[in-house]
């Protein structure tokens, strides 16, 4: 989304109102803005400004969307920048990713790197799936079972068959998890 209609709140509104109709659970949004979502933050040098109207949209559409700024979230009062030029001398953060709040919790890592030949720096934002480490586990019953005389049936028959196969087989209190040499009712 780069170019002179940037500046256009009208711009904004209705590539927003598209995006507004997509369903879908998640949204990521990045790019070139061309402003500055904060100026004491977002901005070194130059006009103490950003273009307010169009600013306006984009926070309009983060608060609608339950969108949030995955950069600026973790590093809340630290100054890095995207976009800079050397006379007059002006540092901005004018790229940024924009996405789902339920989504940051997905976000491995969000960073500013060097860019080359250009004048803007590269952002990138790393999205993961839930890794969360299997341990021994909580097991609870789902009480609501105990009332399904199917379901009651269908576990009853499976015991028994479960039973019947391993009958025979000497290894049998080791598969049952059941230590044959301890008291009657103990497990390992």
């Amino acid at each position: 989304m780069v170019g002179k209609n940037l500046f256009d709140p009208n711009f904004f509104k209705g590539v927003f109102d598209n995006l507004s109709t997509f369903e879908c659970e998640y949204l990521v949004l990045g790019g070139d803005f061309n402003l500055v979502q904060n100026i004491e933050k977002d901005k070194k040098g130059g006009n103490h400004t950003t273009h307010f109207k169009t600013l306006e949209e984009i926070e309009m559409f983060k608060e609608n969307m339950n969108l949030t700024d995955i950069w600026r979230d973790p590093h809340p009062d630290v100054q890095r920048f995207t976009w800079r030029r050397n006379k007059p001398e002006i540092h901005c953060r004018l790229d940024f990713f924009l996405i789902s709040s339920s989504l940051s919790t997905d976000a491995l890592e969000a960073d500013i790197l060097p860019g080359f030949k250009t004048d803007h720096s590269l952002i990138t934002l790393s999205l993961g799936t839930k890794t969360n480490p299997r341990g021994p586990g909580f097991w609870k019953l789902n009480s609501h079972f105990l009332k399904d005389f199917e379901y009651i049936n269908l576990i009853k028959e499976t015991i028994n068959v479960v039973s019947n196969d391993y009958k025979e087989d000497s290894r049998r209190d080791t598969f049952m998890g059941c230590d044959e040499n301890a008291n009657k009712g103990s497990f390992d």
